[in-house]
């Protein structure tokens, strides 16, 4: 009797489910763009210095699969266990980890508890909006935001596993435009083109940035604003805090950092207003092929842009020398500040035109 109670516990603890985390990774990046992704494993503190553990250059090009990663703990079954993802677009995963992630690489991290004899399942989608988002480490990017990488309800895996939803202060899973107007998430700072048009006599940088300011409140964003206006004596170079990532109201990233977002390519166009809705119309063609515009006078570099739009933008009637510096808020390139538009006098003077407005 006791032998066979002894050899019954045995199958009993043998058919117990494995202690292990399943991460199945993902992507939107198709799969002739990528050069392979790779993984490292171990703790959070270390992972950025841990070497691959694994590789996988192939990615099913219908539902953008990567591949399954099964872990399993080497010391306690509580143990908590890291991964770190690198994906590479036009280049190696190798060379993102040499260039510090940038030029086209995409790295998600996670980190939880093993749970003992429960096996969990994490979902990593490696998605286009987190390309070149550089996060501390012991942080991740979700949507275009870093967050923390630590999955602090381990048990919320089990089953059919866990989403981006499960990782702390991570937003929801419902698409890139899933912020509220009011919500700037946990890192970054927004930025809008005004649904309110004005004439250039803004009162001067100070002026606008108070119209910038105004246009926010009322849409209750918090905060304070500042418009991306210059003039001879100060420039978003010299006003701006320069502290990004920078992102549409909704969410969407725009740029990394002030770098990027001084580049002359934007990630995507500041062509959200202040409530989420479409730029305003305008008051005519400002360019060829030009029907809406932003008040600028700054370059793509942030700097005053050596023409003096409308006496500084202090009069919307003044015709003699003035040239009118419009940006297009549909551009990603340097337009989008810079449009190429220099009209002289005083009809472009008073045409209306919107503000782009930053939080500083």
């Amino acid at each position: 009797m006791r032998v066979s109670l002894l050899i019954a516990a045995i199958a009993a603890l043998s058919c117990r489910s494995p202690t292990q985390v399943t991460f199945e990774v993902t992507t939107d990046i198709a799969c002739g763009e990528h050069q392979g992704t790779e993984l490292s494993v171990g703790p959070l503190s270390e992972i950025d210095r841990r070497p691959v553990s694994s590789s996988r250059a192939e990615c099913d090009p219908t539902t953008g699969r990567i591949g399954t990663v099964v872990v399993v703990p080497s010391g306690d079954d509580d143990d908590e266990i890291a991964a770190r993802f690198v994906l590479g677009i036009g280049k190696s995963p190798q060379r993102c980890v040499e260039d510090g992630f940038k030029g086209g690489c995409i790295v998600a991290r996670r980190a939880l508890r093993f749970i003992p004899h429960e096996p969990l399942v994490v979902s990593v989608p490696m998605r286009n909006e987190c390309r070149d988002v550089i996060c501390p480490s012991g942080q991740t990017c979700v949507r275009g935001t870093c967050v923390g990488a630590t999955i602090a309800d381990p048990g919320a895996c089990s089953g059919a596993g866990c989403g981006e939803d499960s990782i702390a202060s991570a937003p929801g899973d419902a698409g890139p435009r899933d912020a509220g107007p009011g919500d700037a998430g946990p890192t970054g700072k927004r930025v809008f083109v005004s649904s309110t048009t004005y004439t250039a006599a803004l009162g001067g940088p100070a002026g606008a940035d108070a119209k910038c300011q105004t246009v926010a409140t009322a849409a209750k964003l918090t905060g304070t604003w500042a418009a991306w206006i210059s003039d001879k004596s100060t420039s978003p170079s010299l006003r701006f805090s320069k502290i990004g990532p920078y992102k549409l109201v909704d969410g969407t990233l725009v740029a990394n950092d002030w770098a990027q977002l001084t580049s002359g390519k934007l990630l995507h166009a500041i062509d959200l207003n202040e409530s989420g809705g479409p730029p305003p119309a305008g008051s005519g063609t400002y360019c060829p092929a030009q029907p809406l515009g932003a008040w600028s006078g700054t370059t793509s570099a942030g700097v005053y842009s050596t023409k003096d739009s409308c006496l500084g933008f202090t009069s919307g009637s003044f015709s003699l020398t003035s040239q009118v510096q419009y940006g297009d808020p549909k551009a990603l390139d340097s337009k989008w500040t810079d449009g190429g538009c220099l009209n002289a006098g005083a009809t472009y003077c008073a045409k209306l035109a919107a503000l782009y407005c930053f939080e500083q």
